[in-house]
């Protein structure tokens, strides 16, 4: 895995881990990252300042995503060949449970409104809840086809999936699964994720090499911009307000900077242009003194 300063995109390191690594998460219980090893079924704990590997723990077959549970302190693993996902004691790496999903899960997220697990079934066309305490099944709801990459949105306190093959989003109620909407999205969407400063949703669209910006209210596209080529991975940083991408074919990743609201005498304009800018390219001399938090470019890798 590869660290950049989250401010200017110099590469502060890179670190061995397991096999084909394809997803990785920071964890904020004991401040750690976290690597899904695709190929050699485990998961590697990193530790965030120095890179140094804490540990490595065996999972299922073929883990693609991973999550983290704050309600009970567990990372929690999709496993895509064995068709389950791991729940794993964030401290010690230890199994706490397995919990039997749909066909090829593939997204995985923690929705704090109920304290559930939410897992995408992507040959299922499905989506699964579950308790995030006992692992036990709450329901599983009907998605698009192809589903991959699944988040939480509180504004409307809503799950929001991306549906590879029929270029659109899902949107169900937390509280019951039930379906809100479905929304037109680019070509092949697969990673998905909501930003604070705005309120929206943001997601990667593959064949597309863009990403889509939605209202999360109306499912309205706010706008559109261009990555680099075959986008796989998306994620919210809130140390610099900016939308990341990880970019499969171009080998790279994109940063597109989210301005903040402009707020007079309580009326709120929404600053809708962001400026794009890939990142691998820079130079040491553009590192600033002061590192921030950092983004890796494993972010969220799917083989399709």
């Amino acid at each position: 895995v590869t660290k950049l300063n989250a401010v200017t995109g110099v590469v502060i390191g890179t670190y061995a881990v397991g096999d084909r690594p394809v997803n990785i998460i920071f964890e904020s219980s004991t401040n750690s990252i976290w690597v899904a090893n695709s190929y050699s079924n485990s998961v590697t704990k990193l530790n965030t300042t120095t890179g140094a590997v804490i540990g490595t723990y065996t999972v299922g077959e073929r883990p693609v995503n991973l999550a983290f549970d704050s309600s009970t302190n567990s990372i929690w693993v999709a496993n895509s060949f064995s068709n389950n996902v791991t729940k794993l004691n964030v401290s010690t790496g230890a199994v706490v449970g397995t919990s039997t999903v749909g066909r090829r899960p593939s997204g995985i997220t923690f929705e704090p409104l109920t304290n559930s697990v939410w897992v995408t079934n992507s040959e299922a066309n499905t989506v699964t809840k579950l308790n995030a305490s006992t692992g036990a099944v709450i329901g599983t709801y009907t998605t698009g086809i192809y589903p991959l990459g699944v988040v939480y949105e509180p504004v409307t306190k809503s799950m929001w999936i991306a549906n590879y093959h029929t270029n659109n989003v899902t949107k169900l109620s937390a509280l019951t699964g039930d379906r809100v909407g479905t929304h037109t999205v680019g070509s092949n969407p697969n990673g998905i994720t909501f930003d604070t400063i705005t309120n929206s949703i943001w997601v990667a669209n593959r064949i597309s090499s863009n990403v889509t910006k939605l209202n999360p209210e109306t499912g309205e596209i706010v706008g559109t911009y261009t990555t680099g080529t075959y986008p796989n991975g998306i994620i919210f940083d809130s140390s610099t307000n900016a939308i990341w991408t990880a970019n499969y074919m171009s080998n790279n990743v994109t940063r597109i900077a989210i301005p903040k609201p402009i707020t007079t005498n309580s009326v709120t304009a929404n600053a809708q242009q962001t400026q794009t800018t890939s990142v691998v390219a820079l130079t040491p001399n553009q590192q600033r003194q002061k590192d921030v938090t950092s983004i890796l470019n494993a972010m969220y890798t799917y083989y399709l």
